[in-house]
């Protein structure tokens, strides 16, 4: 189940934007959520700024294909120091036990950029897999950055958290799942498109684009 959740960073209001049944969340799949998004007209020119997503191969090969245009910036899910980098990271670390995230944790990117090179400076030679760990596409983990600069110079105050995080998809997605489990088979792709849009209604997640689809 690919779920596109759009987000209103001044509210923080958010709604199903669409949803694609996929054998498995391999770049076809994604592309046809992408690609229905963008017909649709959203895209930058009608104010798409942001991709919050949790960085699956499919789905990144299918964003390199489908053009949303080059103001719309690519954010990995979570914050350079939070804790699911640095869950990565201990998992990686082989002896060390003094890495803490509060000290190498910035207000701005070049405050952030800096706290990456004393990490580096500090663990390259005794930890370098967990050194690698947390350079790894951590340049996007910082899109929400500018994003959020832009938006303030043009009057707005954009919410972090809207920006830089899929958790509150994640907690839709365990809706998805316990109706999963209650129905245990779906004998037919319509009864299967139902269950889903009777969540969708049930936990009002539709929002303000309640017709943005067709009811199954």
């Amino acid at each position: 189940m690919l779920v596109a959740y759009g987000v209103d960073p001044v509210s923080g209001e958010r709604w199903i934007l669409d949803w694609e049944r996929g054998e498995a969340e391999d770049q076809a799949s994604w592309q046809r959520l992408l690609e229905r998004l963008w017909e649709r007209g959203i895209h930058a020119e009608r104010g798409l700024r942001l991709f919050v997503h949790g960085g699956g191969a499919g789905l990144a090969r299918a964003l390199a294909l489908v053009d949303f245009g080059p103001e719309v910036a690519d954010q990995r899910c979570g914050v350079p120091f939070g804790p699911h980098k640095l869950q990565n990271v201990r998992r990686d670390v082989q002896g060390a036990s003094e890495m803490t995230r509060e000290e190498y944790q910035g207000k701005d990117e070049a405050e952030i950029r800096g706290r990456l090179a004393e990490f580096r400076a500090t663990w390259a030679e005794h930890e370098p897999k967990a050194v690698a760990t947390l350079e790894r596409d951590f340049a996007q983990t910082l899109a929400y950055l500018p994003v959020q600069e832009r938006a303030r110079k043009d009057g707005q105050e954009w919410r972090g958290e809207c920006l830089r995080t899929t958790s509150p998809l994640e907690r839709v997605q365990r809706h998805f799942r316990q109706k999963a489990r209650q129905v245990v088979v779906a004998h037919s792709e319509k009864r299967a498109e139902a269950n889903i849009e009777l969540v969708i209604d049930h936990r009002d997640l539709a929002s303000v684009a309640k017709n943005a689809r067709p009811l199954a």
